[in-house]
């Protein structure tokens, strides 16, 4: 089966006000939102050691997050009310899937591919696809071991973090794998 690779035009999930300063920048929007307009960096330091894409569906994610908020009036009380004008707004979130011109049907093809799509490709297939069926995998993972059997290869891809590389760092790694993989560039 060929691989299909689209691209993505995304909105974003969430949308809050946020401030410029020169501390480092918060993983997620709640965090940000906690620490910057409601000043309680305690909640936000919760907030952001939820690592957000390191779960394998939405409601999971929702889970850990309430009990992230929870544990902190828990210890903390009520919390505190956002000033007017801040209160942390949650949007929907649309997401157009565009195909590209590039397909593969084996790993000599991908690689070719993978070197002319655009870091939204990337971001579908190794972050959003991680939020549908089948749950908590990246399409690049799953397409190299059920359609190419090439299971080491879908175990290397799947355990990149993609909070520790930017996008195109994940496809410099990618590529090194599968050029090692079918002996391009083997020491």
């Amino acid at each position: 089966m060929r691989f299909p690779i689209t691209s993505s035009i995304n909105t974003p999930t969430v949308i809050c006000n946020s401030t410029n300063s020169l501390t480092p920048e918060t993983p997620n929007d709640f965090a940000d939102w906690a620490t910057h307009l409601l000043g309680d960096e305690a909640l936000g330091e919760r907030l952001a050691s939820v690592n957000t894409v390191r779960f394998s569906g939405l409601g999971d994610l929702r889970q850990a997050l309430s009990t992230a908020i929870e544990k902190h009036m828990d210890w903390r009380g009520d919390g505190r009310a956002a000033p007017e004008g801040k209160e942390f707004h949650f949007m929907g979130a649309v997401r157009f899937s565009i195909p590209t011109p590039h397909t593969a049907g084996d790993l000599p093809e991908f690689l070719d591919g993978l070197g002319k799509v655009s870091i939204s490709s990337l971001y579908l297939h190794l972050y959003e696809a991680r939020l549908r069926p089948p749950y908590g995998v990246n399409d690049f993972s799953h397409w190299f071991e059920h359609e190419l059997g090439r299971t080491e290869l879908a175990k290397k891809v799947a355990g990149l973090d993609p909070t520790t590389h930017t996008l195109e760092g994940l496809r410099a790694k990618i590529v090194a794998f599968i050029e090692q993989e079918i002996g391009h560039g083997a020491a």
